[in-house]
């Protein structure tokens, strides 16, 4: 069992890591397009936004006396095949040596696993502490960060399409959020 403890602890590290590995991208490919250093700066920026509002989620859930509750539909062999794609991921972009396809590449693995998903279960218990604590005036920052996933994936298509100029390559990122857990 996955206690929610143990859920906001994994997302925590893994929207971390996926702004390191969009920061790496950001540096290294910035160099030869600066259109390219925006979009993975803005990138990295909504990976961070996730991290903090899991902070401020991990202390809601705490007060509100949420943290050893099981966490719903949640697998350890869910957590474990994340930790190897986020750890994959960057040590991939630590390398270097890779090209802004190979960058994307690693974006729709990462957009497209249960990472999101993950996110999206903890707004829920997120939710459940704003109710139990009657705090009702954090509803609306809650509502803000679950909006913006499908933004998150649609402008990584767009960046695909307009930077990478591979139309099999916007495909493959098209089929992979459609086949991804729901959002």
């Amino acid at each position: 069992m996955i206690t929610v403890r143990e859920l906001f602890e994994a997302c925590i590290e893994y929207e971390l890591t996926n702004a390191r590995v969009y920061a790496s991208f950001m540096i290294r490919l910035g160099v030869d397009d600066e259109r390219a250093a925006q979009f993975w700066e803005e990138m990295s920026s909504e990976e961070w936004d996730h991290y903090i509002i899991l902070n401020f989620g991990r202390s809601l859930c705490e007060r509100a006396g949420m943290m050893s509750e099981p966490a719903r539909n949640v697998k350890s062999e869910t957590l474990e095949k994340l930790n190897a794609l986020v750890s994959q991921s960057e040590e991939r972009a630590a390398e270097g040596g890779y090209t802004l396809k190979e960058a994307f590449q690693i974006a729709i693995a990462l957009e497209s696993s249960e990472v999101d998903y993950l996110f999206l279960n903890l707004i829920r218990v997120i939710r459940q502490a704003i109710s139990r604590l009657g705090e009702y005036h954090l509803e609306k920052r809650i509502q803000e960060a679950s909006g913006d996933m499908r933004h998150h994936l649609d402008s990584l298509v767009a960046a695909i399409r307009r930077l990478g100029n591979d139309p099999e390559l916007v495909r493959e990122a098209r089929d992979a959020f459609s086949a991804a857990p729901a959002r």
